[in-house]
């Protein structure tokens, strides 16, 4: 495994001293993909075996310690008609990983993958390793015609196993200190360990939308349209909306920055699942200052403050003590939500009269 020169992005010990994170702002001279494989390579060939046991578990991988202790590891793996990001060799099997970061799931070139393996000597597991919270497009395709076991694995389940593993390990040690760098880069990254009930509501949506493609249409349709509505309604006017969508999935939604915010501040609007099955329509407020503490919290205390006396009862209100930020959230009736997604005016308006409230009072709040 190759060692990189490690640039300026310093974090703050518990003393006071300022520590160089071992994977965050490095200099390489590869991609970004093939630096994300070459640092969660790198943390399993070093860090105790019970993290590398772990990780094949979510691959659906089970090995004992002595497998997972004889366990090679190697880079940019040659096939016939391909080249895998990595391989962990493991004495009985070898486990071949392609894994994707800013680039999206190649159906074929996972195919070319698996045919390779079939190819070889050595039985094994072929794992993409992505974004996605689910399977990502096309995975099942690729999946079929080799005849070799594959698995899906999200690089938002590695966030989550290194945020376990890194309360296992004694602070000090080795492991420890390689696990909690590298979750603090993954974090850079986008992938964070999310709470079980956020991950369970993405998870839903996700397979939601992917059954119902239709609706999914509709539902970007009514966005533009209440982008477009939103821009004439009391409390929303001068907000300048943009459509974003998230890595992990298949779904837009709309996002804008308050002008009056002279902290962090972002309004968004997506859909979702109601307990019902049906679909729905979230829009809320995240609130994050990106500042000293004492500043933060008197934010924070202030704007909580107002917002929650102009808007009275919110259904998730609070505050984060170590991210120092709050959340507004509200839902739209099912009624409306119907109306809107089918297209219809008065849902759209219906909609936006709705959200105008809410981001009004936000917005006299964050002044």
């Amino acid at each position: 495994m190759s060692v990189t020169k490690c640039r300026s992005r310093r974090t703050h010990g518990a003393g006071g001293a300022q520590l160089v994170n071992l994977f965050i702002d490095t200099s390489f001279e590869r991609a970004a993909e093939d630096r994300l494989t070459n640092a969660w390579m790198s943390v399993l060939c070093h860090a105790d075996r019970s993290l590398l046991s772990s990780f094949l578990a979510l691959a659906n991988v089970h090995v004992d310690d002595a497998a997972c202790r004889a366990a090679r590891f190697d880079l940019q793996v040659m096939f016939p008609t391909s080249r895998p990001d990595a391989r962990i060799a493991l004495p009985e099997l070898d486990v071949v990983i392609e894994t994707k970061h800013t680039a999206e799931f190649d159906p074929d070139q996972f195919a070319r993958h698996a045919g390779g393996m079939r190819a070889g000597t050595r039985t094994g597991t072929l794992v993409a390793l992505t974004g996605h919270i689910l399977e990502p497009p096309g995975f099942d395709v690729a999946s079929k015609p080799a005849s070799v076991p594959t698995s899906h694995v999200s690089w938002h389940a590695v966030a989550a196993l290194l945020s376990v593993q890194e309360g296992r390990h004694q602070v000090g040690s080795a492991s420890h200190l390689l696990v909690s760098q590298m979750r603090q880069y993954l974090a850079t990254l986008g992938y964070r360990e999310r709470e079980k009930t956020t991950m369970q509501e993405l998870n839903d949506l996700a397979a939601a939308l992917a059954r119902h493609r239709g609706t999914v249409r509709a539902a970007e349709g009514a966005l533009a349209a209440l982008a477009k509505q939103l821009a004439v309604t009391p409390g929303a006017e001068g907000l300048r909306w943009r459509t974003g969508r998230f890595r992990a999935m298949d779904f837009d939604y709309l996002d804008a920055r308050p002008p009056e915010a002279t902290f962090e501040a972002r309004l968004r609007i997506y859909p979702q699942l109601t307990e019902t099955g049906e679909f729905g329509v979230k829009y809320y407020l995240t609130f994050a200052p990106k500042v000293g503490t004492e500043a933060a919290q008197a934010a924070l205390l202030s704007a909580r403050t107002v917002i929650q006396a102009e808007c009275g009862a919110v259904e998730a209100f609070g505050v984060d003590k170590n991210d120092h930020y709050f959340r507004v959230v509200q839902r739209l009736p099912t009624d409306v939500v119907a109306q809107m997604y089918g297209g219809e005016p008065v849902g759209v308006a219906e909609a936006a009269l709705r959200m105008g409230k809410l981001f009004g009072a936000i917005r006299r709040a964050l002044c």
